[in-house]
């Protein structure tokens, strides 16, 4: 997957807010200040996922990973129901579970001490 840099709109408590960082989309990453950890946000939706990276590296193989389940994230022609929406996220845990790099999850602000499902 090709990565390029380009400025991206997440949403804060604000509203939304221009970013610059790593662009493929339906997904974008960036190192987050003052953490210096990488975060992926979905485009579509300019939302944050709750999980942090030590570097740009894991941050996209995530995202990569993550990609073909998100085309019904943003799809208006696709409505998720409860039971779908829980298959969703247990793929998302299935993905992190296995990830090859450490991550954390994070509040939107800051991350936790918490290690990788995986064991690191």
């Amino acid at each position: 997957m090709n990565w390029e840099k380009g400025n991206f709109e997440v949403m804060t408590r604000e509203g939304p807010m221009q970013i610059e960082g790593l662009v493929n989309p339906p997904f974008a990453v960036r190192r987050e200040n003052p953490s210096r950890n990488w975060s992926i946000s979905h485009l579509p939706t300019g939302l944050k996922l709750p999980f942090l990276f030590l570097d740009v590296a894991g941050a996209t193989e995530i995202a990569d990973r993550l990609r073909p389940i998100s085309n019904s994230w943003d799809d208006p022609t696709i409505s998720l129901d409860e039971e779908m929406w829980k298959n969703q996220i247990k793929r998302i845990m299935e993905i992190m579970e296995n990830a090859s790099t450490p991550w954390w999850w994070c509040d939107g602000e800051s991350a936790g001490p918490q290690t990788a499902m995986n064991g690191y």
